[in-house]
Formats: structure tokens, sequence, C-alpha cells
């Protein structure tokens, strides 16, 4: 019987025909109605077929409602039915259970008796299995490494080590901070590999979500193939933070000297999360190569590195730091403490990373004491592999602070490299390095600018003030070890004494000479015979050597300037016409400047009238300058060496003012007041200046 047939049976005769009806596949009601309006004859037809239909729809849903009531009932039974099942259950339950622990106390009665301890047993076989489990996969992360990374170094898997994690950074460039190129970094448990791919100029890093989680994405189906680069080992490396400067940016560094390697991350939470688990597989490395279990107990008794530097004196429940020299070491006599001395040294891979030199420098000359106190009562090969790390951490820094004391280019910032170096007994190469950078810092003053008074004032006060304060830093660095105050004259003062009276020479006698005039140049070298004052009030008197290195160009300069003032005389003399000068007061005011007052009056005929010419004034004043400006070349032996020039000169003025007084008509106005202006050029001038001669 069919489903339709089935169907069928549940109506009575009179709608068994309609639904018949209804019921075929294909069943279209538009169709149907077209039918049946086409066989009625009237409305009568169509309203007995309404009747059928509406018959057909009432028994339709007395039958849904039979069917419903029935599906409920069946409900109901299946309900207790499974109860029943669930009841059923609990008591099998409850029966394996008690067979179960009868089973257990049976095989706990037999072990006891063989003497054998199953629990144990069990758990050191899931140990085993788990291990081995662990090895097999640490094997498959290391050999999918060596499949991913072209040219990888095969050694790299070994028994003991394992991927911890692994995650893609930028790799900077250390000095311009741009990136340098991509690159795929695998912690592992006792090292770091870095796996590159070079940056393409259009290319650039993706940019992780900040939300992300970092630990580590395991990117096997990543696009990029990359290139086996280095593989540091934990001993040899400090992980540090890096400051942000610029471009560089949530970066920190891989130091291994006298390099290091910049890696900027997406965002300063993924940088965080690669410095603490690089930091805690790191120190997890170090306390794993430490076979001595009784070492690793005494780690909390010992205070760390950082709280001894600190100076936290506190002491611990049981010990304190053994380097403290205020405290008793808690160390047995024969055993190093090596804890206290692996923290050292990575302390101080991270002192030199902050660029904290003298935190760096102490924690060195800590250590090195206290492996000299106890050279003789420990084992020689374990006291020679730590000695070794130190004097290593020791030229290392003194390399790095060499460095520093070349780069350096303020005063303040030369002096500690060199206060450090002398405490690392790097002495002799500290003073040498030191005046080099001070001499560079002298020789740093700007080019020539303004005029040429201006810039020898300027380059005066810079070179001889920077040189006293060499002078007193030098001596207060170098206090224990006078033996070095020769490099300070030779490799120094001297140095910077010759170099500044070329530059001197360049600008005031030979560049300047034209530009200049005597007395420019002469107020040129006071200033720097005054600013000299200061390197000989700083304990080191040089004058004569700085007047040895000038005097023949002053010299030279002195002998031009006294030819200059006789054809001034002669120039002058040539043009003169021997009047007297008018308004005394007018004059008065210039020449008693180098003349007296008293001396003056004497040529004075009335108050609108001076017996002597214009000749006799304006030689005056220019002589007066000329022997003013020769007051600031004077020192000893130059005053021996230009007094002969000086007579010379006085001479030469006597001789051409006779040659004039000769020249004049005899008995004439003109030769009176020629003879005149002779006489007080002889007996006033000349006579005030006789002192010089």
């Amino acid at each position: 019987m069919s489903d339709i047939d089935a169907q069928l049976e549940q109506f009575s005769q009179a709608s068994r025909r309609v639904a018949k009806n209804l019921l075929f596949p294909g069943f279209d009601p538009a169709e149907y109605v077209k039918a049946v309006s086409a066989k009625s004859d009237g409305d009568r037809d169509l309203e007995e077929e309404k009747l059928r239909i509406t018959a057909l729809s009432d028994e339709t849903a007395m039958i849904l409602k039979k069917q419903v009531y029935n599906n409920y009932l069946q409900f109901i039974d299946t309900a207790k039915e499974i109860s029943n099942l669930e009841q059923e259950m609990k008591q099998i339950n409850n029966i394996l259970t008690t067979q179960r622990t009868i089973m257990d106390t049976m095989s706990d009665m037999l072990v006891k008796d063989s003497g054998v301890d199953m629990k144990e047993k069990l758990e050191q076989q899931e140990n085993e299995k788990a291990k081995l489990e662990k090895e097999e996969e640490q094997r498959k992360a290391l050999t999918t490494i060596i499949e991913r990374v072209n040219n990888c170094d095969p050694n790299l898997i070994k028994p003991g080590r394992f991927l911890v994690s692994e995650g893609k950074l930028s790799e900077l460039d250390p000095e311009s901070f741009k990136p340098l190129q991509d690159s795929q970094i695998f912690l592992l448990n006792d090292a770091i590999m870095i796996a590159t791919k070079p940056l393409a100029d259009s290319e650039q890093r993706p940019r992780r979500p900040t939300g992300t989680s970092f630990h580590m994405s395991h990117d096997v189906s990543s696009t990029y193939q990359f290139e086996f680069d280095k593989l540091y080992d934990f001993d040899d490396i400090a992980v540090v933070n890096a400051r942000d400067i610029g471009p560089m940016r949530n970066s920190f560094k891989i130091l291994k000297f006298p390099e290091h390697r910049v890696f900027q991350c997406s965002d300063n939470k993924e940088k965080r999360s690669w410095i603490d688990i690089m930091d805690a597989t790191k120190r997890k490395h170090m306390l794993a190569d430490k076979h001595q279990p009784e070492q690793l107990q005494d780690i909390s008794r010992h205070m760390t590195v950082h709280s001894s530097q600190l100076g936290d004196k506190t002491p611990t429940s049981e010990g304190s730091n053994p380097f403290d020299s205020n405290s008793n070491s808690d160390c047995e006599p024969g055993r190093l403490d090596t804890v206290w001395l692996q923290d050292a040294i990575e302390e101080f891979d991270v002192y030199l990373a902050q660029r904290q030199f003298r935190q760096a420098c102490d924690l060195v000359e800590k250590g090195v004491d206290y492996l000299r106190g106890v050279r003789g009562s420990v084992d020689e090969p374990l006291f020679k592999e730590w000695a070794l790390k130190f004097s290593t951490r020791r030229n290392d820094l003194v390399t790095v602070l060499r460095n520093e004391l070349t780069v350096q280019t303020t005063a303040r910032m030369q002096r500690l490299p060199a206060e450090l170096l002398v405490k690392l007994y790097d002495q002799r190469k500290s003073a040498q390095l030191f005046l080099k950078a001070r001499s560079l810092a002298i020789r740093s003053l700007k080019p020539h600018t303004g005029s040429t008074q201006q810039y020898i004032k300027r380059l005066s006060e810079t070179t001889f003030t920077m040189m006293a304060e060499t002078i007193r830093d030098f001596r207060e660095i170098f206090e224990a070890f006078p033996q070095l105050i020769s490099l300070l004259i030779t490799n120094f003062i001297v140095t910077e004494i010759d170099n500044y009276v070329d530059v001197f020479k360049l600008h005031v006698f030979a560049g300047g000479r034209s530009k200049l005039s005597f007395y420019e140049c002469t107020v040129c070298y006071d200033q720097a015979m005054v600013e000299f004052e200061k390197v000989v009030d700083s304990g080191i008197d040089l004058r004569f050597y700085v007047f040895q290195a000038l005097r023949p160009d002053v010299i030279k300069m002195f002998k031009y300037e006294c030819r200059s003032v006789l054809d001034f005389l002669r120039s002058r003399l040539s043009d003169e016409t021997w009047s007297k000068l008018s308004d005394p007061e007018k004059h008065r005011d210039v020449v008693t400047r180098w003349v007296s007052a008293s001396d003056f009056n004497e040529y004075v005929v009335d108050e609108n009238t001076l017996a002597v010419s214009h000749v006799a004034i304006s030689f005056t004043k220019h002589m007066g300058v000329f022997i003013e400006g020769t007051c600031k070349l004077l020192d000893p032996e130059t005053t021996r060496v230009i007094r002969k020039y000086l007579i010379d000169l006085f001479s030469g003025v006597k001789d051409q003012f006779k040659s004039a007084v000769n020249c004049c008509e005899s008995g004439s106005e003109q030769k009176l007041n020629c003879q005149k202006s002779y006489a007080f050029v002889k007996k006033v001038a000349l006579e005030k200046w006789k002192s010089f001669h």
C-alpha cells in the first residue's frame, strides 16, 4: 500500500474522493478551481464542492489532534523507560566501583609482599614516556627549522636543545636606525638563532594587531625565505631594552662585544614579551649549566648584584654578598661563590649595554678583588675559568672606555672615562687619549667670523681656558702618577701652543698684517698673553716658550713699523709749511695723552696760538700710538732685541728734523717755527720715550 492510500484510509467515504484529488503529486490549486468551474452547471454545484472541502478540512484537523495525543502518550512511556535505565546504570556503576576497589586492594597486598613500589614504577614509566614524546616533538621542531631556513647549520640539532619560541622582527641599522632587513628569531633553550632576508625598498613589514597573542605563531606556511645568519650562545650575549630614539621605537638590542644588533617589534607589548621570555630562558640556561646542587640551594642566601650596587646593607637571613667589604663572607673555604660571579657577569653586560660605566667598573673591581683573595684556597681550573671571564670583561670595558674617551667632545664627559681607565690600570693610554680628546675639543673652535681682534680674543679665551682646565683635571685624575706629567707637557701643552701660534700668525702677522694696523696687532698680542696667564696660574709656566715662538714675527713687525714711522715723518715734512697752530686747547687733549701738560704749556704763545707746527703734533700722536703698542709686545728678551731699532728710529727722526731746519731760509719765520717744532719733538716727545732704550 502506498503512502497516499494509507493517508486516504483515515478519511470518511464522503471526504475520501475530495482528498484523493488534492493529494496527488504536482497539485495546482488554480488548475483545480478551473476544472471544478468547468464541470459545474451553476452555483449550486460550486456550493456543494465548497461544503465537501470544508468537511475535509474539519476531518484533517481532527486527525492531527489524534496523532498529537498519541505522540504525547509515546513520549511519556519513553521517559519512564529512560528513568528505569538510569537506575539500572547507577547500580552497574556501583558494582564496578566495588569490584575495582577490591582489585586495587588485592594488587597493593601483592606489591607489598613482593617489595616493589608499583605506584612509583608506573609514574616512572609515564615520565619516561612523556620525556620521549617531548624529545620527539623538540626534534621535529628543530628539523622543521632546518627545512625552513636556507643554509641552516645542521648541527642545530643536539641533545637537550629545543625551541622555546620564534617570531618575525625587523632589524634596524644600529647607526642610522633605518630598516635593514627582515629577521626570523628562533629562541632556543640555550641559544638564539637569527635568519635574515634583505628588506626590499617597497616592502614593509606588516604590523601585528596589538591585541593578538605574541607566542609564537609558528608561521610554517610563511612565504618568506630566510637565510641562516648567526647562532648566538646565551653565554656570549646580553639582551637589553633600547630607548625610543627617533625611528627606533619598540626595539631591543642583542649585544655581543664589540657589536650590537637592533630589532624592532610591532608594539611595546611585543617588545616586553620578547625581553621577558629571553631573560627567563637565559636564566634557566645559566642555572641548568651549574652542576652543583648545593650552590643552587644557596641562591636565596646571597644578595644579588643589583642590591649590592644600590648599597643595600640589610643582611639576609643566613649570609651576605661576599664582595661587600663590610661583611663576612659565608662561603665555605675552598669553594667559589659561582652563583654571585655569574650574576655579576650578567649585571656587567647590562651595565655596559646601558652605558653605566662607573657601575660596570666597580663590579669588575669587586670581582677581581674577590678572586685574588680566594686564589690559593679554591680549585685551580675553576679559578682560571672565572678569572678569564673577568679578565675578558675588564678588557671589553677598557676598549669601550677608550672609544668613549675618543668620541666625547665635552670636558665633563671626557673626565669620567679617563678616571675609570685609571682604576682599571690603563693609566698611560688613558692619559694619551684624554689629552688627545682635549686637543680635539680645543681645535673645534668655529671658523673665522667677525673682525680679526674678535676672533683672536675668542680663540685665546677658548684655547687657554681649556688648557688650564685640562691641566687641573689631569693633575687630579693622574695624581698618583707624577711620571705622566711629561706627557701633559710634550703631548698637550707644547702641541697646543704650537697650534695656537700657527693660527695666531696666520691671522695677525701673515694674512692679517696687510689688513691690521701695528696697534691692532699689538692689541691681539696683548689679549693672547693675558689669556695665557690662565695656564700660568694653573701651575705650569711656559711663557718663555710662547715668547720664543712669537718673537721672530714680533721683531719683524716692529722693524717694519719703524720704517713706516720714518716714512710717515718724511712724507709730512715734505708738505709742511711751518706755520704756527691756532686753538691750543684743541691740540692739548690729543698731545697730553703722551706728554705732560706742563711741557706742552711751554709752547703755548697765547690762548689762540701754539708755537709748533702741525707736523710736530701729528708725529707726536703717531709716535705715541707706536710706543703704546710697543709696550704690549715687551718681554725681557724682546726688549733687548728691539732696543737698537728704537735707538735707530729716534736718530732717524732727529736727522730728518735737522735736515728740515737746514732747508729753511735763514732768519725766516718758517725756520723759527721749524726749530721750535724740532725742539718740541726732541726735548718733550723723544725725551719722554727715551726710557725704552
